[in-house]
């Protein structure tokens, strides 16, 4: 980060330019710059895209997305913020995965989006949805051109291929078909969510620079919190564009999205706060924490559909935050480092390994974890509302009792989002892997995948097994914890031992 303050009219001048110098040399910067154009090509094509949407409403009652990281949590930021028929689909969980397709079958319609057409849980998803549905009518792509699901999907004659421009990246996607098809078929007023200057890049330049120099002060610990529930998952697709893009080359920031507000005693000083609202709220924690000296940076929606511009404007940011930490930020080196090693251990596996238990966490974690480090709690488990409510109660207890930021996510989904920042960014991470029933190897009731020799029960167990192998092999803190039975009641009991 230079001393001097950078000026943001000139960076967003190189922006606009594609300017790959703002990037070290080698960046991936030529085939990845494409999310610049896409709101003007995608706002001339809404109203064909909203018509042929309607006409998809009209016919079915649901629509199932199955997606991953860059794939899905755009949806999913719609789908929470609009409401609609639209369920997504980012988990291996077999239970998770036999609950969605159950609701879908009887007059649904499955929408499988995958950039590069070859990620293993679309496909996955894809192959038990055809063989309880095999009507190719009721079946939407979403793509790049030329992908292996390009060809089958055109050979197969589903209902309909959208083509997304290949030069943007997953998680550069939200405003390009991969996060405007399923938008429309909530129901979203494509017009409204567009109505944005795209030309106007300095807005996005001054946050990445503010961020950047945030970092730069030891305040790397990105806190975003949310005026109201409904903006929630809007965090998840933050933390993916922070963490993916910038938690590489031992270096980044570390996003945290979902944290309970604290009182200010609870938090060291290595972190910065986004507050993110509707129009007139406020938060009487966030004011607190703004009196006791923490950095406040507040983003007001002026409606629901605001959140559009808001997204493009967080993709500048972090494409800024890139050339200002010395990173490409298009890139993830670390990822396929994990998907490796669950392919290996698909094609070979050892079994169960052994695994601690609930009561050796406390003493663990006291050993490990040290000022300025982050907790990263990695839950290979449904996501139903017991589990996830007991999960934040865990991770309000962790941050409190050590008074670190702790993150937490479901897998395999933080797998395509902050499983990039735990290999690559700075060894800080104390990872956490909480794992039960299918994805700790227990024989339970399975979802089979048609024309592979594995369940998702058993990909769901490689994927923990793998990313706990990879995480280690990269010297990485990391603990693997068999809940048991009951994984809900695992760890309240858990988060209550670890508050005395």
């Amino acid at each position: 980060m230079p001393d001097s303050q950078p000026d943001s009219a000139e960076l967003a001048r190189r922006l606009a330019a594609r300017d790959a110098s703002l990037w070290p040399e080698g960046n991936v910067s030529a085939t990845r710059l494409g999310w610049l154009d896409v709101v003007a090509e995608e706002r001339a094509a809404a109203a064909d895209l909203t018509a042929w949407a309607d006409g998809i409403r009209a016919r079915y009652r649901l629509a199932v997305l199955f997606g991953m990281g860059g794939s899905s949590l755009a949806p999913e930021t719609f789908r929470a913020l609009f409401g609609g028929p639209l369920r997504v689909l980012d988990s291996t969980e077999p239970a998770t995965v036999a609950s969605a397709l159950e609701a879908a079958v009887p007059d649904g319609i499955a929408l499988v989006a995958s950039k590069s057409g070859g990620t293993v849980e679309p496909n996955s998803m894809l192959a038990a949805w055809r063989d309880r549905v095999p009507d190719p009518e009721r079946v939407v792509a979403i793509t790049d051109p030329g992908t292996e699901l390009d060809t089958r999907a055109t050979e197969a004659h589903f209902a309909r291929v959208f083509r997304n421009r290949p030069d943007i990246g997953g998680r550069y996607s939200a405003l390009s078909d991969f996060g405007l098809v399923p938008a429309a078929l909530l129901g979203v007023d494509l017009a409204a969510l567009l109505d944005f200057d795209d030309t106007d890049l300095e807005p996005g330049v001054r946050l990445g620079v503010y961020l950047a120099a945030e970092q730069a002060a030891g305040r790397d610990k990105l806190t975003v919190q949310f005026s109201s529930p409904l903006l929630a998952r809007f965090g998840l697709w933050i933390e993916q564009l922070v963490a993916e893009s910038t938690g590489k080359n031992g270096t980044g920031i570390i996003p945290i999205a979902g944290e309970a507000v604290g009182a200010p005693e609870v938090y060291d000083d290595d972190r910065t706060f986004v507050f993110v609202s509707l129009p007139g709220a406020s938060d009487p924690a966030i004011d607190a924490l703004e009196a006791a000296g923490f950095p406040i940076l507040r983003q007001e929606l002026a409606s629901p559909s605001a959140v559009g511009e808001l997204m493009f404007r967080w993709e500048v940011a972090i494409a800024i935050v890139g050339s200002q930490l010395g990173i490409d930020p298009f890139n993830e080196p670390d990822v396929a480092v994990a998907k490796a090693a669950t392919q290996k251990l698909l094609v070979d596996w050892p079994g169960v390994p052994p695994a601690a238990t609930t009561a050796e966490v406390r003493g663990w974690l006291d050993a490990n974890v040290h000022r300025r480090d982050y907790v990263a709690i990695q839950a290979f488990l449904p996501e139903d509302d017991l589990i996830a409510n007991a999960l934040a109660e865990l991770q309000r207890v962790i941050r409190n009792r050590h008074r670190v930021a702790v993150s937490r996510g479901f897998g395999p989904r933080f797998l395509h989002s902050t499983g990039q920042l735990h290999k690559g960014g700075p060894n800080t991470v104390v990872a956490l892997q909480l794992v039960a029933g299918p994805s700790a190897g227990a024989d339970q009731p399975d979802v089979e995948i048609p024309g592979e020799p594995f369940t998702f029960g058993r990909l769901i167990a490689a994927q923990a097994l793998g990313d706990f192998d990879t995480l280690e092999s990269r010297g990485r803190r990391v603990m693997r914890v068999d809940l048991g039975d009951d994984p809900a009641v695992a760890i309240a009991l858990l988060a209550a031992a670890l508050s005395r």
